[in-house]
């Protein structure tokens, strides 16, 4: 059997690494499997005697390829952390056939060139759940509570808005193209008075001061628009309005 106390790189032999990710391709190497372990544990952490790992075969490794689902093609990137669970797919001698990591509980890899989504993250931590594997589904759900704050705060920032921005504001918040400067040209269209427009922007800006805070602290990129927009006028905070430069 493969010494696995060492960190090495994801494959899946037979896959070539410069192929895009497919389910296809996922299963063919699963089709082979006799064994497949999955280790809640990163790949240079499989060996942990106290990482919890399951094993399943014939019907369960068929159960774990519709899981496994992704949408082919692949994201065209590759996550930098090391991923877990890790994934270790075996032959009828023990011999590695492949090695997989889960990134974020929502990605694949593995199988090709760099990360694949998912089609089913969520059904497939409820069954490694069942199977006494809970750090996917735990991982999920706060991922899950992550993404309601951010949003509940995104939407509090929309809804502070001057009068009239609101869904300029809203496709700024989604960074859709060129939001911005649609939220520039139209403020400078409801407010020509730089006065008022600067006293509005400021009152704007001083929203991430008094907002919930959001995962991992920080300031979301698309709030420091209204100082952005105080900038391009030549304001600034600590000197007041003047030429820009």
């Amino acid at each position: 059997m493969t010494d696995l106390s060492r960190a090495r790189d994801d494959f899946s032999l037979g896959v070539p690494d410069d192929a895009a990710p497919t389910t296809a391709a996922l299963r063919q190497v699963l089709d082979g499997a006799a064994q497949v372990v999955v280790v809640e544990a990163s790949p240079d952490e499989v060996d942990a005697p106290d990482a919890a790992r399951i094993t399943v075969s014939g019907e369960g490794i068929a159960e774990l390829a519709r899981l496994l689902a992704v949408v082919d093609g692949g994201t065209g990137d590759r996550c930098r952390c090391p991923g877990w669970p890790t994934i270790l797919v075996r032959d009828a001698l023990g011999r590695d056939v492949a090695q997989w990591t889960l990134h974020h509980q929502t990605g694949l890899r593995g199988v090709g060139d760099g990360d694949a989504d998912l089609r089913d993250g969520a059904a497939l931590a409820d069954w490694l759940a069942a199977r006494g594997l809970t750090g996917s589904h735990e991982t999920q759900q706060l991922l899950a509570e992550y993404e309601a704050q951010e949003e509940h705060r995104r939407v509090a920032w929309v809804r502070a808005a001057p009068p009239g921005l609101t869904e300029a504001a809203e496709a700024a918040s989604r960074q859709d193209d060129d939001a911005e400067e649609r939220l520039a040209d139209l403020a400078a269209r409801l407010y020509p008075d730089p006065a008022e427009r600067i006293a509005l922007l400021l009152a704007w800006a001083g929203f991430p001061a008094h907002a919930p805070p959001v995962p991992g602290g920080g300031t979301p990129w698309y709030e420091l628009a209204p100082e952005r927009l105080l900038t391009e006028m030549g304001f600034r905070r600590n000197h007041g309005y003047g030429r820009p430069g």
